[in-house]
């Protein structure tokens, strides 16, 4: 999908994958300087999210930042791993 306007030449979600093989897309919480510049493939990022769907996917995921280390999980953010861009 081509993007026109503001997001042309830019990203406009990141597919991802969370612990346990669930996909899904964020697109959400992206400002343009990371949509310009996405983070590369395989690398993790925090989100947050408002609890889950029936099928176990984030409900009203939004992107927070790239995570340089890994650390715990907690309820609020998750590691993820990005897909591709």
């Amino acid at each position: 999908m081509t993007w026109k306007g503001r997001l042309e030449g830019m990203i406009g979600a990141l597919w991802v994958e969370i612990e346990g093989g669930k996909r899904f897309y964020i697109g959400s919480g992206l400002t343009d300087r990371e949509r310009a510049s996405p983070p590369a493939i395989g690398s993790r990022i925090a989100f947050k999210y408002q609890g889950f769907s029936r099928n176990g996917i984030p409900r009203l995921a939004s992107f927070l930042h790239v995570r340089e280390t890994p650390s715990s999980m907690r309820r609020e953010r998750r590691r993820l791993r990005v897909l591709c861009v």
